[in-house]
């Protein structure tokens, strides 16, 4: 079952977050073809969809601040 509405929130929070437009399509288009696929609904799949789009951002900053620590630990040798 796709639920647009939660889909639409999610979309939302994502923009939100700073999650690029490109991203954020992308993840959303993910989560519908799970949803579709599944039959879950999206709250049992995924919770909230602010609660999932903030673990998403989440997720996509670690590496950059990853990538940000070398790179300041290269320029401190």
């Amino acid at each position: 079952m796709i639920d647009d509405a939660w889909l639409v929130r999610l979309r939302v929070e994502l923009r939100r977050t700073g999650v690029p437009a490109e991203l954020s399509e992308h993840v959303v288009a993910e989560a519908a073809g799970h949803l579709r696929d599944s039959g879950e609904p999206a709250l049992t799949a995924f919770g909230p969809a602010q609660t999932y789009a903030a673990a998403v951002a989440e997720s996509l900053a670690a590496p950059r601040a990853v990538t940000r620590a070398r790179a300041g630990t290269a320029e401190a040798a």
